[in-house]
């Protein structure tokens, strides 16, 4: 039941707000889960289980060329987005599901 309260709350939320920013843009990135660049498989698993259990609707990417992101490392991640306030209202939701879900800035290398 919390689960589905903090995706309906997600779901309102999200058609108000403004929409995360274009992947070659700098912005707040929520960061949901990392893995080796070889286990895409284990990284869409993940993907999948958010949109399952969270409403979320994560990226899958291996080497996001962002400075600041390690670029051997395939994320599942939402963002970028322009404000950091919006990056953390998604992490809250996203929490519900990845207790250790975070943010981070990144900029386009």
């Amino acid at each position: 039941m919390k689960k589905l309260f903090a995706a309906a709350i997600l779901a309102a939320s999200t058609l108000a707000a403004t929409a995360p920013a274009e992947a070659s843009h700098k912005g707040w990135y929520v960061i949901m889960g990392s893995f080796n660049f070889t286990a895409m498989a284990d990284a869409r698993a993940l993907a999948s289980d958010i949109r399952n259990d969270c409403g979320l609707d994560p990226r899958v990417e291996d080497a996001i060329n962002v400075s600041g992101l390690n670029p051997n490392v395939a994320f599942v991640y939402m963002g970028p987005y322009h404000s950091k306030a919006r990056a953390q209202s998604i992490r809250r939701t996203a929490r519900s599901c990845v207790s250790d879900a975070y943010i981070k800035y990144g900029i386009p290398n």
